[in-house]
């Protein structure tokens, strides 16, 4: 293993029971054999149509889900071995829909915040990375004190990548992140994510059906269809 790769999948399946038949359910391949490598210092991406597996890979990636066969590694060390706690520290996930991601009872500061405060930082240490974040992702300090129902959708995914971004992780996944956004918005916030990536030199997997806007954002793209690996090619 090369040491600029940061996950490695060999042969990774995942089964999902279905209805077959009144009493029986039947096993159905979701990721069927996957052979994958996730590189540091990097965007990679996993493009693919509904159903092939991407969301599923993101959360077996994040260990918020289980796998059923084959080896999973990141670092060189089987992810099965390492700290939980420490591991989502270092890596972060986004989810889709922004509303459904935050708590809706916090404001802005505090959903910035949140993942300080659980990881054990003083109110000091919170207030200077939240400071931080918001320069870096152009949050107006007139926001911090709004909730979630108060902000725009563009707003909230620069807020929900504040978040993302809280506890300084070494890799990020992006699960669909425009989806919820108008064309103009997301193609905007497309290119100032990954200007922002690019200046933290984090790595980054983007998983999306959207094939131009992963082409765009993307060093390394991954086409799956059926829960396998159909092609691997670069971005623009």
């Amino acid at each position: 293993m090369t040491m600029d790769i940061h996950f490695q999948l060999h042969g990774v399946r995942k089964y999902y029971r279905q209805p077959d038949g009144l009493f029986r359910k039947k096993k159905v391949p979701v990721l069927d054999g996957l052979e994958l490598e996730l590189h540091h210092h990097c965007i990679n991406a996993v493009v693919g149509p509904s159903g092939a597996g991407k969301s599923t890979l993101a959360r077996i990636l994040m260990r918020l889900e289980d796998w059923d066969e084959g080896d999973i590694f990141c670092g060189g060390k089987p992810i099965r071995t390492l700290s939980k706690k420490d591991y989502w520290r270092e890596h972060r996930i986004m989810f889709q829909n922004p509303y459904s991601a935050v708590n809706p009872g916090f404001d802005v500061f505090n959903i910035i915040g949140e993942p300080l405060k659980i990881a054990g930082a003083g109110p000091d240490a919170v207030m200077r990375r939240v400071e931080e974040l918001s320069h870096l992702l152009g949050i107006h300090e007139s926001l911090m004190r709004r909730y979630p129902d108060q902000v725009s959708g563009g707003e909230l995914q620069r807020v929900a990548l504040a978040r993302t971004l809280s506890t300084e992780p070494s890799f990020v996944i992006l699960d669909e992140p425009f989806s919820s956004l108008d064309e103009i918005m997301a193609d905007r916030l497309a290119r100032e994510f990954k200007a922002i990536f690019r200046q933290l030199a984090i790595g980054v997997l983007f998983i999306s059906h959207h094939n131009r806007r992963v082409r765009f954002m993307a060093d390394r793209v991954t086409e799956l269809s059926r829960g396998k690996r159909m092609g691997i090619y670069n971005g623009f």
